[in-house]
């Protein structure tokens, strides 16, 4: 990145599971290096088509139970990056969607950070509800080319294309 006029000392340079390039910056201070390299190379390749530059996050999904019904999605998130300590941004919600006794559920994708703080208090107050959480377990890596798990599309080892038959 030096052609670029952009100057990283201690950063480690390995692929993803998606092809994608990571840069990991260690040391005293990482945190706001990393912030200002990832501010630099979204300058330096601004207009570049397929390009983007983001700051990877050790994300969790979660499922919050006991939702009422006069809840609503930017309710939660506000909710969720209060109690968790997060930005509303960095949310991934779902359809809120009633359970068969007419309680409100809902899926969260949230930064790790927030999910346990989260998952450190006993209910969450959201509305009128008091409203549980509840960490659900990591998905397996899914292949959306050959439909096989244990990898991805970018990296699939298989010449058959089966990513029309859903």
């Amino acid at each position: 990145m030096k052609d670029k006029g952009i100057q990283v000392e201690g950063a480690n340079v390995k692929r993803g599971a998606t092809g994608c390039y990571i840069f990991e910056i260690q040391g005293a201070g990482n945190q706001e290096r990393a912030d200002r390299f990832a501010l630099e190379l979204k300058k330096a390749l601004m207009g570049k088509v397929g390009v983007r530059v983001a700051r990877p996050t050790k994300m969790a999904e979660m499922r919050l139970r006991g939702l009422d019904e006069s809840i609503r999605a930017p309710k939660v998130i506000k909710a969720i990056a209060s109690n968790g300590g997060c930005e509303a941004e960095e949310i991934h919600l779902g359809e809120i969607r009633k359970t068969p006794g007419g309680i409100g559920i809902v899926w969260v994708r949230c930064p790790l950070k927030a999910a346990n703080r989260i998952m450190g208090t006993a209910k969450m107050q959201i509305g009128w509800a008091l409203v549980r959480a509840e960490i659900l377990d990591t998905r397996p890596l899914q292949c959306y080319k050959c439909l096989e798990g244990g990898h991805v599309r970018a990296r699939c080892p298989n010449n058959i294309d089966r990513s029309n038959k859903c």
